[in-house]
Parts: C-alpha cells; structure tokens; sequence
C-alpha cells in the first residue's frame, strides 16, 4: 500500500526533528539540505571563440560536450581572469585575492611559488568535511615544497612546475608526473588520463561532498593530439587543426564528467565552474574573437575568457553580461557551503549567487590588472571604460560600444585616462612590490616613486647604433641600449648570446627597438633539440603586425591581428646545434626570407608598414644569436 504525501511528510519531519535533538544548531540545518558539490575546471591558453558556445566561433569548432554544459550553466560574457599569461591567474584563482598583493606580477615569479602561508581552496574546505582533489597543472612551484599535496588536497595527479608538458610522454625523469608526493610513470594521452582521474575520484566520493579542481594543460602547447583525432579536421593549417584536436579530447573528458555526476545522482547538487586561465594565444591559432589581442597582451583576448557557472538546481540557465572575475569563485564557493569568509586577509572578489539569481543588481566593478615594470602591460576597467597600457603606449576604450578595443579615444578623453590611471595607481599603493626585480608598473620606480626618482642602473654594454638607424651587434658581450631583455634567462658564452625560458616560465623574450620600414635584417641563429624561436615585428603604434617562427621542421610567416592569418610556410630541416643563416629584406609590401640560401618570398601590404621593434621570442632549451645586423632602406650600403 502506497503511503499518503502527509505521511511521508510527517516521518521526514520527525527523522529531521529526532536528529536535530544532539547536534548544534548550524548542523542541524544542514541536515536539511545537502553540502553541494564543488567543481572548478580551468582550461589552458583556450580561444575565446575556440568554443561552441561563443556565436562567433569558426564553424571547425567540437565542443558538444561544453556547449551541452553552457546550455545548463549561466554563460558569463563578460568573465575575467586576474592576469594575461597561465600561473599569476592560478595564484589568483586558489587564493581568492590579487596576485600582486604577494609580489606576484609576472608568470616568472608566480611560477616560482604561491607562498604556503597563503590559504587556499581546500584548506577551507576540509575542515568542512570535503574530500579534496586536484588534477593536472599546478605551475605554483616548481617541485615538491609546493606541491598541492602539502596545501590540504586530498588526492593528487599531475605535474608541477612548468607551464607545459609533453601530452605523450608521461614517465619523463626530467618532467615527472606524481600521484601524491610520488613520482608515477603513466602511460596513454595526458588530457584523457585527467579525464578518468576525475571520473574515478567522483565515483569515490560517495558518503561526504567534495571539491574537484582539475586544471587540464589543454590546449597549452605543445601541439599533440591523437592522430585519428587530429584527422577530423581540415582547417588547412596543420597547428591549427592539432590544437581543435586538443579542444575536442578536453571536451570529450569534460563530457565523461558530467555523464558521472548524473549517472551517480549529484548532478543536480554540484556547483561547477569553467573559465580558461587567459586568452589564447594568437600564435598558436587561437580564436579569441571578438576580442583584441591575446596572452600575453592587457587588451580584452588576454584577460577576457570562456566562463562558465552550473549549479543545477540553484541558478537557472542563460546568458548574463555581468562583470565577472575568477576572483569570485572562492568567495562564491564559500557562500554556497556556509563557510565564513577570512577575516584576517579578506578576499578581493564578491559572492556571484544574489547577482546571477536576480536577487540584487550587480555593483559597478573595478578590476585591475598589472604585469610589472619590466614586461610593462597594465590595465583597469571602470564600468565600461577601460584604459590598457604596455610601456609608454596608451589606450582608452569604451567597451559598451567597442568591445574589439578597435577605438582607442585616449587622445580626446585625456582626463578620462588620467583618472582611470590614477585609480589604477592608487590600487597598486595596496600592492606588495615585485618579488624578483623592477617597479609595480612601468611608469612607477620601486616603491611607487615618480619615475625621474628611479636609481640609475648599471650600463650594459651599449652594442654598435648609428645615427641612420642600422644595428650592428655580435653578442660577444650582453647588448645594451636599444636591446632589452623582458624575461628568460640570458648568458654569453663562446662568443654568442644564448636564451632559455627561466623556471616556470614558457618561453623567453627579448626586444630591439629599431625604427625601418624596408631595409634588410640578418642574424646566425643556433637551436639546440627541439626548441624554436621567433622574430615578431610591431608597428609604431605597438600593434603587432607579423611574425617568422623557425622550428627544426619549418619556417612560417604569419600575418598577426585578432585572426591570425599563416601567410607562407617552408618545410626545413634544421640541423640542431648547428650555426644558420636567417635573412630578411623588406621591399615595400614584399619580403624576401631567405634560410641558409633556401628562399620565401612573400608579398603581402604588412611588409610595408613601418615597424618600431623586432622582438626575439623563443623556447625549448636554448636558442644562440650571433652577428645581428639591421641596414635600413635609407641608410648608406
């Protein structure tokens, strides 16, 4: 015989009652509702427009998986991460509050360790009674005094200190994996172990709730993906085609997930997040439109990044415009599991929940972003105004009526900049200076001094310049003015200047400032095994305007903007450790490269602009320079 509703009703209220009899009071009304599950999913170096769920996305896009998740979650348009490369928005993220508050303005020094007195995720969490995992990127340390195991994770499976790692390779001594503490040698694709990882842990967690961050490395370079996988697309650019593949294995362990969650009956009580660590990068053949730029720059591709929030049966499905930052997600997660919010280092982001309900207008925000002196990207949204700044070039846009950043009205609105600038600075007055080396901003000295208070540096050696605009350098010493090293590691030795990417950083950089329009560049370049590196051209704008990439396999030319356009590519076959030839002559809208007598000529009107820099961009384990030589059009042969 079936029991009446007022039956049912009755015997749950005195389960309820009897059970509230020995426990406190707080407990006694969690009883009534079940603690949600936490799940907080970061891709790595993901397009803005390499999702489904963007209406712009190109029409190769697979993302079936994340575009069902969308349809089920609040689709947040206007989501920020706190920085434009992978580690200082970790460090954001886990801790709730800006990185710069530690010193952390660079990918460099976040990478080098998030301090252990810092509290994060599941430090709040487990005293709560959550079980806690964390799976796949760490990049907040480089070895095992950081690991997560040490910071209240319960469970642990991935890597730790650098931003990439090999998809195939995974028992690399030099690159471990690690369960726990240990080093484990694992075998298949990285993406989809991550993938069962996350299922398994699920699956265990059946008596208590628990909080899941899974941070893929997806679809960080390197480029790898299953060749089957690979094959599904033909987009007629082989990077770009790997890395759709790459979007699509993350998409389909996404998927596995949530077909878990709902197999098991949590679904419905599982509070999940989604965003990209930051924009894509646009030398990768990420998509980030509509947006301007991408890692690596301040402009909306860098910062602004798919965003998701799903919490089934609390927040109703849609599309919000509200002013979103990665910063709220601890604060969010805390309010959902009635965990009181610190009070000794209070956190920098807000409660989602009363805005994305409806329950209260969302407040008008001010969010910062800052890189530090030496790699100089600044910027601060007020509103919809936005200034965004990188060394001496400024702009102002109204992202209400521009969100492409196309407008720049610094020009006409100078007393909108300046207090945009000055609240920027203010911000950076709260601020712990740099942890390595340089000023909080470009314009600022140590310690927020004017910058014509800034001590005077030690010269460098100052390099051949002449007056006519050609460069001469051999680097049988470090070159000084007009070079400038922006980050990575950099040493002379055997009469050539040779780069790495420091300890938690992807790549190096280095810059040369050199105003020419047509005229002839030429350098000897060295690649040891499996490193590359590139040469990009900005304009005098600082637009950057194209870029040469040289691997041991291929030289590739590629017209830069917010869709990268590949323009000429030449199959090669570099012999690593060995001495090359690279020449480039610009004529008008032609380019003659030439690679150790192979020829490319080129012909596009990108050539002709007038160019400000060439910056040397470069990663693997080393690259050596030597006998630079930069003859302007106009200067005497």
């Amino acid at each position: 015989m079936q029991s009446s509703p007022s039956r049912i009703t009755f015997h749950r209220c005195f389960l309820f009652f009897s059970a509230c009899l020995s426990l406190p009071v707080a407990q006694c009304l969690a009883l009534d509702e079940a603690k949600p599950n936490i799940i907080v999913i970061v891709a790595d170096d993901l397009g803005y427009a390499d999702v489904f769920f963007n209406p712009l996305h190109s029409k190769q896009i697979k993302t079936p998986h994340l575009d069902s998740l969308a349809s089920q979650s609040v689709v947040c348009r206007q989501g920020y991460v706190t920085g434009h490369v992978c580690s200082v928005t970790r460090a954001g993220l886990m801790t709730g509050r800006y990185q710069q508050r530690l010193g952390l303005y660079t990918g460099g020094e976040a990478g080098s360790g998030l301090p252990m007195t810092e509290k994060i995720f599941p430090q709040f969490l487990k005293p709560a009674g959550y079980a806690t995992c964390q799976l796949g990127k760490w990049h907040l340390g480089p070895d095992l005094q950081w690991s997560p195991a040490l910071r209240g994770f319960d469970e642990v499976f991935g890597f730790l200190g650098r931003g990439a790692h090999d998809y195939f390779k995974l028992d690399d001594p030099e690159d471990p994996i690690y369960r726990g503490t240990e080093v484990v040698k694992e075998t298949g694709y990285l993406t989809d172990r991550l993938g069962e990882e996350a299922v398994a842990f699920i699956g265990r967690q059946k008596s208590h709730p628990f909080f899941l961050y899974l941070a893929f490395n997806a679809v960080h370079a390197p480029l790898q993906a299953p060749e089957d996988e690979i094959a599904k697309f033909d987009t007629g650019n082989p990077d770009r085609n790997t890395l759709l593949a790459m979007g699509k294995r993350m998409d389909d362990a996404i998927g596995s997930i949530v077909a878990k969650l709902k197999s098991d009956g949590t679904w419905e009580n599982t509070l999940l997040f989604f965003i990209s660590d930051n924009g894509g990068p646009l030398a990768q053949t990420a998509d980030n439109t509509p947006l301007r730029g991408g890692k690596h720059q301040d402009y909306e591709g860098g910062i602004r990044v798919p965003f998701l929030v799903c919490w089934p049966s609390k927040l109703k499905a849609g599309s919000s415009d509200v002013v979103v930052s990665s910063l709220d997600i601890l604060p969010t997660v805390l309010a959902a599991t009635g965990i009181d919010l610190p009070a000794d280092k209070p956190l920098d982001g807000i409660n989602l929940f009363p805005i994305l309900t409806g329950e209260t207008v969302a407040p008008k925000r001010e969010l910062f972003w800052c890189s530090g002196s030496d790699e100089g990207w600044w910027a601060v949204r007020s509103g919809d105004w936005k200034v965004v700044g990188e060394k001496g070039t400024i702009g102002l846009f109204d992202l209400a009526n521009d969100v492409s950043e196309a407008n720049n009205l610094a020009p006409q609105m100078r007393e909108k900049v300046a207090a945009l600038t000055q609240l920027h600075t203010d911000w950076l007055a709260t601020m712990a200076e740099p942890v390595k080396a340089g000023a909080k901003r470009f314009d600022l000295a140590p310690g927020g001094q004017p910058e014509g208070k800034r001590p005077k540096k030690k010269k460098k050696n100052q390099g051949v310049a002449a007056t006519d605009g050609s460069i001469t350098e051999s680097f049988a010493a470090m070159p000084g003015k007009p070079w400038k090293t922006q980050r990575g590691t950099w040493e002379i030795k055997e009469a050539a200047l040779w780069g790495s990417a420091s300890e938690g950083e992807r790549d190096a950089m280095m810059r040369c400032p050199a105003t020419f329009a047509g005229g002839t560049l030429a350098l000897d370049f060295n690649l040891s095994l499996k490193s590359r590196f590139a040469l990009r051209f900005a304009s005098t704008t600082g637009e950057a305007l194209f870029r040469a990439d040289i691997t041991e396999k291929a030289l590739t030319v590629t017209k830069l903007g917010d869709r990268n356009e590949l323009l000429k590519k030449l199959p090669l076959e570099i012999t690593a450790d060995a001495w090359h030839k690279l020449t480039l002559k610009f004529d008008g809208p032609e380019l003659y490269a030439e690679l150790d007598g192979s020829p490319l000529p080129i012909s596009d009107a990108v050539f002709a602009n007038e160019k400000s820099e060439a910056t040397f961009l470069l990663s693997g384990r080393s690259v050596g320079f030597r006998h630079f030589s930069l003859q302007p059009a106009s200067s005497k042969p």
